[in-house]
């Protein structure tokens, strides 16, 4: 069991420095652009920001799949190759549908959100099918445990999005030059992740034992996880933008974005945990005590991780604004020190959620959704009061968290 552990801690490690120089670059990107485009434009760039991960909902599901799968193809030592093939096709044509909806709906979409350029929304909807595409890869890589592939191609599309994306705001290309720099990002990650993929399985060729009927039935219930991750934290960020002021809107993604900077501290952690459990629960020889221990160390190492965190910004927010957002957005501190808390709850959801979700338990998964989905609902009735939205947020997920926690202790301990 020790070596399990250290298997673990030494897969996480090399994942979460992934997650902290992408999640470091990303959120230089961020605070360049508070700073570069002000409250009121920044305000409308989160909430646009927000809508891409929305668009992207199928990506957590699509990742969570390809992962799932990729496990079992590595511990049977057989190709991913077809596998890849079939499954990067279909993930693009959906792309290529929701690229579709969003250039029909460009008008719609820039009245709702106060955008001027329709450039910049046909730039958000060319990003789409590469955005599906790049989470097939690193699923496959999550999956295989190619886990120095997996960090480095979090990394790459962090540099192209701010290096693309700052130089051109500081020509002048304002909200539009901002998403073209994801838009690089995104699309050379795809493209050289996938053939990084082809070249490594090579010499095994294309050909499978196992079906692919699995992973593909597990996409759906891994989608309404992604769901669930995609939801909250981006519909509250839209909704303020669309009933409060621009600066308020501004002050809110700026809490935003530093809360969520929890959840990029997670996702190395899940990353290592979801396939060392998926290989647990399919070898019918495992000891339960493998499963509790993955699970006591994975709820211990994030409360850990992200407790820390959360303290730094609920006892100095405004200290933290300033600093890395400058003077304008000093008076955000009253939402950071409320997103930090709440986000730190969801996180704890979102671990659990993995848990379940690798163990091929959906009920909880289905639960998640409906909770995410009657958040979304509370928020609309609640209307812009940003407060107010947060603490639907913290609610809404303490009580997913009792609820998952006891059922998990239940069936590991009884």
């Amino acid at each position: 069991m020790g070596s399990q552990v250290d298997s673990l801690l030494r897969d996480a490690g090399i994942v979460t420095i992934g997650v902290i120089l992408s999640g470091g670059i990303n959120y230089g990107f961020q605070l360049f652009m508070g700073r570069a485009l002000g409250p009121e434009e920044y305000g409308v760039f989160g909430a646009l920001f927000a809508l891409t991960y929305l668009l992207q909902v199928f990506s957590r599901g699509i990742r969570f799949a390809s992962s799932r799968h990729g496990a079992k193809l590595n511990q049977a030592q057989q190709s991913v190759l077809a596998f890849h093939s079939s499954f990067a096709i279909r993930a693009v044509g959906i792309g290529i549908v929701l690229a579709s909806i969003v250039v029909l709906a460009t008008e719609e979409l820039s009245a709702l959100l106060g955008i001027g350029q329709f450039s910049t929304i046909i730039i958000v909807a060319l990003s789409i099918p590469f955005s599906l595409l790049l989470p097939v890869n690193i699923g496959l890589m999550e999956g295989t445990s190619q886990f120095k592939d997996l960090a480095g191609f979090q990394v790459i599309p962090a540099v192209l999005k701010l290096g693309v994306g700052a130089g051109l705001v500081l020509l002048g290309y304002g909200i539009a030059g901002a998403f073209l720099g994801i838009f690089a990002g995104v699309a050379v990650a795809a493209v050289w992740s996938t053939k990084r993929i082809r070249d490594r399985n090579a010499a095994l060729g294309d050909l499978s034992e196992l079906s692919t009927h699995h992973a593909y039935r597990y996409l759906v219930p891994a989608t309404l996880a992604g769901l669930c991750f995609n939801i909250p934290g981006n519909v509250d960020v839209i909704l303020v933008q669309g009933l409060t002021s621009d600066t308020a809107a501004g002050y809110y993604t700026a809490a935003s974005v530093l809360g969520k900077s929890l959840i990029f501290l997670v996702i190395g952690l899940t990353a290592a945990l979801f396939p060392a459990i998926a290989r647990i629960d399919s070898d019918e020889t495992a000891d339960q005590k493998q499963m509790q221990s993955l699970f006591k160390r994975g709820m211990g190492y994030s409360v850990l991780l992200l407790g820390s965190v959360t303290a730094v910004y609920a006892l100095i927010p405004k200290y933290i604004l300033v600093i890395l957002y400058g003077g304008a957005y000093a008076n955000a501190a009253p939402f950071v020190r409320w997103y930090a808390v709440a986000i730190f709850v969801f996180c704890l959801a979102l671990v659990i959620l993995n848990f379940e979700l690798a163990r091929s338990n959906y009920r909880f998964v289905v639960l998640f959704s409906i909770v995410s989905i009657s958040e979304v609902i509370a928020m609309i009735v609640l209307g812009g009061d940003p407060i107010a939205l947060i603490q639907t947020l913290l609610a809404a997920n303490t009580g997913l968290v009792c609820v998952g926690g006891v059922k998990v202790g239940y069936e590991l301990w009884g």
